[in-house]
């Protein structure tokens, strides 16, 4: 992306001397053809290109767009879109010989050929960089026009290291198996959730959300597009009230987090040296609260001596609060911290490493997907990470979009469990490799909890069932 853009500065200055392109004749050139202009379309093309000399940006910003709407995907195409229409008005030109002068601007033959050569050796290095950057945007499995599939997310984004991401590559993976196109849009706020949901809704077949700050927005928007399928993840639509509705064009899909919050519960328990372990939520969201709940209880199973921190930063985005709750915590002797949070685990990382780098070792429990290499440190020989409580956001997301696919999807609500595989720890865990019966214990456990009905989802039931101290009370 950025090479195109500078070569296609170079190319603007080279030949126009940092003029802009007027984008409306142009888009007449590519959607119409590469037809010949007039003379007097020609002069009038010339005369607007000389007389707004600051609009570099403005063009700039068009082809950026024009990449980022997945039209251009290689650096040579982007030459061929760009710059050989302006060389062949040009080259029109000078075959005019009788051209000279016009009423708007003035043209001097020998610069131009002079900055032809220029154009010339440019076009002929993009063919040598084209191989390069066409193959870096091949790999890409989604790279494709016809954009069936369009995740929204909140401010997190899709890098979030938490379920944006994971949702994300699970439509990298439907992308592969079925060869259809798909992209993101990030939200920059909750203001612009519901404009970039229906902004999505206009272009997609298929549209994925993620978290329960979507819930009235897309009851809104998914009944103004019936034709559109959407995926909802962690979520379902409510009305302005606040209650749950049915449409026949949303599909929730929800997880059993209180399951992997007991399998890391029971180990962070069985593992502490201090006695002391934490928890640490973004906002109370209700699949937050099953991971802390089911840390709670898987806890208590192995240790019901042990003592718990338990904290909500009150965001998925403040990796400061994140880093600050973290240190408190690690200041009143917590040794291992499970953190629920978004990026806001991030700081909650960064303060894990900065403890253990000095010598005092903390370890993170991450969230909703393998988190063992944002841990890394001293070199990338040694991680934080004790282990993750994951849920299969990724599967999940396949899972949706491929019966969407097959016109397969009937239920409006899915529930997806540790039995089926969904939730649970990785299967490798570096830091666990001298404790597997700790593991292999933790996983028996928590089968017999499901079993016999005693593991709980309800803050009722973890209230009344709770006897181990939390933030310094029981």
């Amino acid at each position: 992306m950025l090479s195109s853009l500078i070569i296609i500065l170079c190319l603007d200055i080279l030949i126009f001397g940092g003029g802009g392109i007027y984008f409306p004749i142009f888009q007449d050139l590519f959607v119409n053809g590469f037809h010949l202009l007039t003379i007097d379309q020609f002069y009038n093309l010339l005369n607007i290109i000389n007389i707004f000399p600051g609009v570099v940006g403005a063009k700039l910003l068009i082809v950026f767009l024009i990449l980022k709407n997945g039209y251009i995907f290689s650096i040579f195409g982007l030459a061929l879109f760009i710059c050989i229409p302006i060389f062949l008005i040009i080259f029109v030109s000078l075959k005019l010989k009788n051209l000279q002068y016009n009423k708007y601007c003035y043209i001097k033959r020998e610069r131009c050929m002079k900055k032809l050569k220029y154009f010339f050796c440019l076009i002929l290095s993009m063919f040598l960089i084209s191989g390069c950057g066409a193959k870096q945007q091949s790999d890409d499995a989604c790279a494709n026009n016809n954009q069936e599939i369009i995740l929204v997310t909140a401010i997190t984004g899709v890098k979030d290291q938490s379920f944006n991401q994971s949702s994300w590559e699970g439509i990298q993976n439907v992308c592969k198996l079925n060869n259809v196109g798909a992209t993101y849009i990030e939200s920059k706020s909750e203001s612009t959730l519901e404009g970039d949901l229906r902004s999505a809704s206009e272009k997609a077949k298929i549209v994925v959300v993620n978290g329960f700050l979507f819930e009235k927005q897309i009851a809104k928007v998914a009944q103004e597009f019936p034709e559109v399928q959407y995926v909802f993840i962690d979520g379902e639509p409510k009305n302005e009230q606040g209650e749950a509705i049915t449409l026949p064009n949303v599909y929730s899909y929800f997880f059993k987090e209180a399951q992997g919050g007991f399998l890391v519960g029971y180990i962070a328990s069985k593992l502490t040296k201090t006695n002391k372990i934490g928890f640490i939520g973004g906002m109370e969201s209700p699949a937050v609260q099953q991971f802390g709940w089911g840390y709670l209880q898987g806890a208590q199973a192995a240790n019901p001596n042990v003592e718990v921190k338990y904290e909500y930063a009150n965001s998925f985005s403040d990796t400061t609060a994140g880093k600050n709750i973290a240190n408190a915590m690690m200041s009143d002797n917590v040794d291992i911290i499970f953190t629920a949070a978004g990026e806001t685990s991030k700081g909650v990382v960064k303060a894990a490493i900065d403890s253990s780098s000095s010598g005092h070792q903390v370890y993170v429990i991450g969230v909703d997907r393998d988190m063992y290499n944002e841990g890394l440190y001293d070199n990338d020989q040694k991680s934080v990470i004790l282990t993750s409580a994951i849920k299969r956001v990724d599967k999940a997301t396949s899972l949706a979009i491929e019966k969407i696919l097959k016109n397969e999807q009937e239920q409006p609500i899915t529930t997806l469990t540790y039995e089926e595989g969904y939730v649970g720890i990785p299967d490798n865990n570096p830091n666990l490799v001298n404790d597997q019966t700790i593991v292999d214990e933790a996983k028996q456990t928590l089968t017999n909890y499901i079993n016999n009905g005693t593991i709980y989802y309800t803050k009722e039931q973890i209230d009344n069932s709770l006897s181990i101290k939390v933030n310094g009370s029981y």
